[in-house]
């Protein structure tokens, strides 16, 4: 009789906690289940997470392994400006969310979960090992699980580089070779290396010199097939997540919007959903006379979420301008191609605008007459995209998956 393949998920991140990286991390580990795979996650619980009860755990065995977060009496302080400012405060010597080594917060966490996962491999015969970053700590446990269970095939994730992040301040830049060099020692006896874009796993090879693999974000087109659009009776565009000042040209699409609202009397709405009201984010929409335009729903659900961006004429999304991040494939895109809703992207960015002509679901724009032509295209004619399956695309889960288990058994 042929044992059960077993796997060990190590990460700081998991559902029911609602993050960008729970969405990731869940999805692999369902599928991973769903194809006959005994699953075990090791994370932690943060005081303060967000969580819901949209998720379905069954099949997969979570431990929230305890710990002692330096961060936890931040909590116990009611006065929110103090709490605010002792947790800046602390994160000043110790990373809420480290990019970047030792990782200070999770080092408690990281001695229980060696413990904790070495007794798990024994029991349960886990013959992989899946470690995503960030933080480090992960990687780091992972590491020295291989050093003492040298059968475990060991698949190290990184959802964005970790010494050269875009994340990392302009002090780490600096140093960012010299921490390199602890990058690939703890690396070295990963059994295979992912990243999130092609982009992001060149750039990675080249420094490591040996193969970096992809695993995208990946499309899931079977959540959206059942959502009903609700009808508006205004062009809609929506935008869901944060936006980014420094990376995302908003006043580029702002400045689009204002010439089709004025200039040409087109009636459209533009829907925010879970993007915090910045100050540069408010005053550009009040510099190009949108406030009545302009909507914000707070955070919510993933499944309201998706609700949402099927109800939207048009998705709107935004290129990193950093030519150096070239990489940067998010969860949010893939989402967007599965709802089959044009996409107007604002920026330049060589390996989306690959996915979208090969998907069909949108258009890449860089000058204002290019967004201006696009939004006024789908705002005449409203096209439908073609329908697609998770069997068929090579861009979904399920095939990104089958590449990934192929690769490691």
């Amino acid at each position: 009789m042929t044992a059960k393949k077993s796997i060990l998920f190590i990460t700081v991140t998991f559902p029911p906690r609602l993050s960008v990286a729970s969405l990731r991390l869940y999805n692999y580990a369902k599928l991973f289940s769903d194809h006959g795979w005994n699953v075990h996650i090791l994370t932690c619980a943060q005081k303060g997470e967000k969580i819901s009860d949209e998720f379905d755990l069954n099949g997969l065995n979570i431990c929230h392994v305890d710990w002692k977060d330096p961060f936890d009496f931040t909590f116990k302080i009611k006065n929110l400006f103090l709490r605010k400012l002792f947790t800046k405060g602390l994160s000043f010597f110790i990373p809420y969310l480290a990019s970047w080594w030792p990782d200070l917060r999770f080092r408690n966490w990281r001695k229980n979960t060696i413990t904790h996962a070495n007794e798990l491999i024994k029991k349960e015969q886990i013959t992989h090992v899946y470690s995503s970053f960030s933080p480090p700590s992960p990687h780091m446990v992972a590491h020295e699980l291989k050093k003492k269970n040298k059968h475990i095939v060991w698949i190290a994730e990184f959802r964005d580089l970790m010494s050269f992040s875009h994340a990392n301040t302009s002090m780490k830049k600096l140093f960012a070779k010299l921490h390199f060099r602890y990058e690939t020692r703890l690396l070295e006896s990963a059994s295979d290396i992912l990243c999130v874009s092609k982009g992001h796993a060149e750039f990675l090879q080249e420094k490591l010199g040996r193969k970096v693999n992809v695993l995208l974000n990946g499309c899931d087109f079977s959540q959206y097939e059942n959502i009903e659009p609700e009808p508006s009776s205004e062009f809609t565009i929506t935008y869901t997540g944060n936006i980014y000042l420094k990376r995302n040209d908003i006043q580029l699409f702002l400045k689009a919007i204002q010439v089709l609202v004025y200039a040409q009397n087109k009636k459209i709405k533009l829907k925010f959903v879970g993007t915090p009201k910045s100050t540069y984010l408010l005053s550009s929409i009040q510099k190009n006379k949108l406030q009545d335009h302009v909507i914000f729903l707070p955070k919510m659900s993933h499944n309201e979420v998706k609700k949402i961006q099927k109800s939207a004429h048009l998705l709107l999304h935004f290129c990193w301008s950093n030519k150096l991040q070239e990489g940067n494939l998010t969860g949010k895109i893939f989402e967007y191609i599965s709802a089959r809703v044009p996409i107007l992207s604002v920026g330049e960015q060589n390996e989306l605008k690959s996915i979208l002509n090969e998907t069909k679901s949108g258009k890449i724009c860089s000058t204002l007459d290019d967004i201006i032509d696009f939004i006024d295209s789908i705002y005449c004619d409203q096209p439908k995209l073609i329908k697609m399956s998770n069997e068929t695309c090579y861009y979904s889960k399920l095939n990104q998956f089958k590449n990934l288990e192929n690769r490691i058994i």
